[in-house]
C-alpha cells in the first residue's frame, strides 16, 4: 500500500461563503491532510501566470545575477550560490514581496530600467498566493478554535518570495538537491 499526499480541490474557492457546506468540508479536508500528511496539493484557478512568471524567472536567472548580487543580502533579496553542500542549488529571495514599492525597487537593481512585466507578474503571483494562505490559515485557525488570534497571526507574518533553480549535474558531479529539513514557514507553497 502506497500513500499519496492528498490533492484538494480550491477553484472556485472566492465563490465560497464561510461557514458553508462546501467551506467545512474543504476546511476538514485541510486540517486532515495537515495532520496527516504536514502538506496537501492545491488545485487552484488558472488565473495565477504561472507560466509566463516562469519565463521571467528563467530569464532573470540567466542574467548574471552573482555579479548583481555576490553571495549576499540587501534590503530587498538575498540571492546564494555554489554552496558546498547544494552545489547545484540557486535562490534568490525576495523580501518583504507584498509591501508596496519593493518589487520595483528589486526590479530597478536588476535592470536599470526596471522591468514593469516582471513587477506585475510578480506581484500577481504573489497576492494570488497570499490570499490563498489567507484561507488556509483562516480555516486552520477556525477548525481549532482560535479565530481570536487569526489576525494576530496575520499580522506576525513576513512574505517572501523564493524563486529557485536547479542546473544539471557536470560529467562526474553528483547530483545533489537540498538536504532533508524543515521550512519554518506557516505555510509553503511550490507550484507544479
Amino acid at each position: 500500500m502506497s500513500l499519496k499526499v492528498p490533492t484538494i480541490d480550491f477553484r472556485n474557492s472566492f465563490e465560497w461563503k464561510k461557514g458553508s457546506e462546501k467551506w467545512v468540508l474543504v476546511r476538514d479536508e485541510v486540517y486532515k491532510s495537515l495532520e496527516e500528511f504536514g502538506c496537501f496539493e492545491a488545485l487552484l484557478d488558472e488565473d495565477i501566470p504561472k507560466t509566463k512568471l516562469y519565463e521571467k524567472v528563467k530569464e532573470l536567472f540567466n542574467s548574471n545575477l552573482e555579479k548583481k548580487f555576490g553571495n549576499s543580502q540587501n534590503v530587498y533579496a538575498s540571492y546564494s550560490k555554489d554552496d558546498p553542500g547544494v552545489p547545484l542549488f540557486e535562490r534568490l529571495v525576495i523580501k518583504n514581496v507584498l509591501i508596496h514599492g519593493v518589487i520595483e525597487n528589486f526590479s530597478n537593481l536588476l535592470w536599470p530600467e526596471g522591468d514593469p512585466k516582471f513587477c506585475d507578474l510578480v506581484l500577481t503571483y504573489s497576492k494570488k498566493l497570499s490570499e490563498f494562505e489567507d484561507m488556509i490559515r483562516r480555516m486552520i485557525f477556525e477548525k481549532l478554535g482560535l479565530e481570536n488570534y487569526l489576525n494576530e497571526h496575520k499580522n506576525s507574518a513576513d512574505y517572501l518570495l523564493g524563486l529557485l533553480k536547479y542546473r544539471p549535474p557536470k560529467d562526474g558531479e553528483k547530483n545533489v538537491g537540498l538536504t532533508p529539513h524543515t521550512d519554518n514557514h506557516f505555510n509553503n507553497f511550490k507550484p507544479i
